[in-house]
């Protein structure tokens, strides 16, 4: 008569057999116990949506928190090294003067460059940007006056910056300074607020889809004194029995992972147009903020983290509580 199958809890039963046989074992042992988590969820459907909607709202705050940033750091990346600053002249100034206030500009250190910009070549490149050469051959005199494109010294700090500005306003020949550090200043400013604020966000809900977890994965734990008091006293370990409440937790983090997925991905659908419009205004694509493949499944590996933190710790205070 062929031998039945020995429990799984019985851990003689991989010792009995070679190698083969304890790999054998141990897959079907938490192929089954994956099973059975999966199906008490889906028995308890709405205790575990609800769950899996607090863990999601938890990790959807800093996530988009974190992709507003992500859209901040695009915007400011090209000036963030070197802001330029454009310095407009009086019309009718001379070459010899435009020759002496390139010298001057060349020789202050917290200048790296100082480019003149010819009124005919400030028309052609507004010809270009435009895309109406008709247009600008139609015009009887050029109206733009000749600048000075510079750019600062790199590591220039912001004081600097605007006592620079300053000394540039205050030429007599300068009709008008515009400088990109102000807005990026603030930009920057804005951009590392969110990121800490994110980061802050990110613990603070973390711990709160921790709670969640744990919470929730105790209430199953109650709702099975009796099976594990048995499984004690035919001799399975705490190891054992804390195994599948693991994959509860493992479970019930990758269905708020879901959800903040899910969640994000509305918010993206809402804001679409007027991120386009925003973003595009310099030249961005919102697929550039990096919400695609890689970021979602790191998003689900997080959650699944979190949880299986959280049944940890709910399973050891409760077991141990239990004397089991």
């Amino acid at each position: 008569m062929k031998d039945s199958t020995p429990e799984l809890w019985n851990q003689s039963a991989p010792r009995d057999g070679g190698v083969g046989a304890r790999i054998i074992a141990w897959v079907r042992e938490h192929a089954l116990l994956f099973r059975e988590s999966f199906e008490h969820i889906t028995q308890n459907l709405i205790a575990s949506l609800l769950a899996w909607t607090l863990i999601g709202i938890a990790l959807s705050l800093p996530l988009g928190l974190y992709l507003i940033q992500t859209g901040l750091q695009l915007i400011t990346g090209p000036w963030s090294t070197s802001p330029g600053v454009t310095l407009y002249l009086e019309a009718g100034i001379t070459s010899e003067r435009v020759t002496a206030l390139q010298s001057l500009l060349e020789e202050d250190v917290r200048i790296e460059s100082a480019i003149h910009v010819s009124p005919d070549a400030a028309l052609d490149q507004f010809s270009e940007l435009i895309g109406l050469d008709s247009l600008v051959e139609d015009l009887t005199s050029n109206p733009l006056p000749s600048a000075f494109d510079l750019v600062p010294a790199t590591g220039l700090l912001a004081s600097d910056m605007a006592r620079l500005v300053e000394e540039l306003e205050s030429i007599e020949e300068v009709r008008d300074v515009v400088s990109e550090g102000l807005w990026l200043n603030r930009v920057l400013a804005l951009s590392e607020l969110v990121e800490r604020l994110s980061l802050i966000l990110a613990v603070l809900f973390g711990v709160g889809a921790l709670l969640v977890t744990a919470s929730s994965v105790r209430l199953v734990i109650e709702s099975r004194l009796a099976e594990l008091q048995v499984m004690s006293l035919v001799g399975a370990t705490p190891r054992f029995m804390r195994r599948p409440f693991i994959y509860f937790g493992v479970l019930y983090g990758l269905g708020g992972g879901l959800v903040a997925t899910m969640l994000i991905s509305i918010g993206i659908l809402v804001l679409r147009e007027p991120a386009l419009a925003f973003l595009g205004s310099y030249g961005i694509d919102v697929s550039a903020l990096g919400f695609d493949a890689s970021l979602v499944m790191l998003i689900l590996v997080v959650a699944a983290l979190i949880g299986a933190l959280g049944a940890q710790g709910a399973c050891r205070r409760r077991l141990k509580s239990l004397e089991i």
